[in-house]
C-alpha cells in the first residue's frame, strides 16, 4: 500500500512487477465531521463491499444497505457482515439487487432508508481475467457493463437525493 503522494513510486511497481497481488494508492479521506449519512453499498456481499461497509460504519454511517448481484455473501463476508451488524451502531441490511440491469435498478430508491441516501460507493464489479492478447470486444464488455450501466442507473435513482458522495470503485486494469 502508497500514500497519494507516492502513486508514481507505486505506478513503478506495478510496471516492474515487483509485486505480490494488488498494488494499493490510499488517500487519507475522511468525511466531513458533519456527515451523519445513510449510505448505499453495491458489491457490499462481497469483500471490497465489506470493507467498504466497516469503514463507513466507523465513519458516521448510521444506515447502510449493502447490495449484491447474486445476494450471496462471499467466502468470508458472512462473518464480516454479523460482526459489523453486532459491534456497530449502525443499522445494517443486505439486499439481492443488480444496479446493472435497468429492470432491477428503477428499483434502488424505493429500498426504503430513512432519511434518504446520502452516499453511494459503487463497488460492485465482475472478474474476467485474461491477458490482453486473449481479450475481446465483448469479454471486455461483460465487467465493464455493470460498472458502467450500475453508475449511470445510481445517477438516475438518486437525481433528487441529497448525495453528499458517490464513490466509483475501479482498478488500474480497468484504465489500461
Amino acid at each position: 500500500a502508497h500514500s497519494l503522494g507516492a502513486t508514481p513510486l507505486a505506478m513503478r511497481q506495478m510496471m516492474q512487477a515487483q509485486h505480490v497481488g494488488k498494488v494499493v494508492v490510499q488517500s487519507a479521506a475522511r468525511l466531513p465531521a458533519s456527515a451523519c449519512m445513510s449510505a448505499l453499498v453495491t458489491g457490499g456481499l462481497g469483500t471490497l463491499g465489506q470493507v467498504t461497509a466497516a469503514w463507513l460504519a466507523g465513519h458516521s454511517a448510521y444506515a447502510m444497505s449493502l447490495l449484491g448481484r447474486s445476494g450471496h455473501f462471499g467466502a468470508d463476508c458472512a462473518a464480516q457482515f454479523a460482526q459489523l451488524v453486532r459491534h456497530s451502531a449502525t443499522c445494517v441490511s443486505a439486499e439481492r439487487l443488480d444496479v446493472g440491469a435497468a429492470g432491477e435498478a428503477c428499483t434502488v430508491g424505493s429500498l426504503g432508508q430513512q432519511p434518504p441516501t446520502t452516499a453511494v460507493m459503487h463497488a460492485g464489479g465482475v472478474l474476467q481475467d485474461a491477458t490482453l492478447a486473449n481479450q475481446t470486444a465483448r469479454s471486455m464488455w461483460a465487467p465493464a457493463a455493470g460498472k458502467v450501466y450500475g453508475a449511470v442507473h445510481l445517477l438516475e435513482a438518486h437525481a433528487a437525493s441529497p448525495l453528499q458522495m458517490m464513490v466509483m470503485f475501479s482498478s488500474v486494469a480497468a484504465l489500461l
